[in-house]
């Protein structure tokens, strides 16, 4: 077992996550790559996750479509904008977002459950 001075923890530590942190980069690199998805836009999805989970629903329907100017086919944010409409009691704009993602993806379990899903 490996011994590490306490005052050399933190640094221990450190060296850990920066050699972790390089395949970690890769994988998410390559999942960018696979899912064609800009990775702006996935920032932007995140942070109007972040927004909306603290209650800033307005804000994060802003992000949500920022997300989706920057890439139309971004079938997960077009579902998290109807989600977010609908919170919002704004249900034209919901059906809207989620005729997209059917419209995008019409076999596909996402879709399905977004349509289906009662409001």
């Amino acid at each position: 077992m490996l011994k590490i001075a306490a005052g050399r923890a933190s640094l221990a530590v450190l060296i850990c996550l920066t050699f972790l942190a390089g395949p970690l980069a890769a994988q998410m690199d390559m999942y960018e790559e696979e899912s064609g998805v800009p990775a702006k836009a996935q920032d932007l999805f995140h942070q109007a996750q972040g927004l909306e989970q603290s209650g800033h629903v307005e804000e994060a329907i802003k992000a949500y479509q920022k997300a989706i100017l920057l890439e139309p086919d971004y079938v997960e944010a077009r579902q998290q904008l109807g989600l977010a409409y609908a919170n919002l009691n704004r249900y034209p704009e919901a059906v809207q977002a989620f005729k997209e993602v059917v419209r995008l993806q019409p076999k596909s379990a996402m879709a399905r459950e977004t349509w289906e899903r009662p409001i």
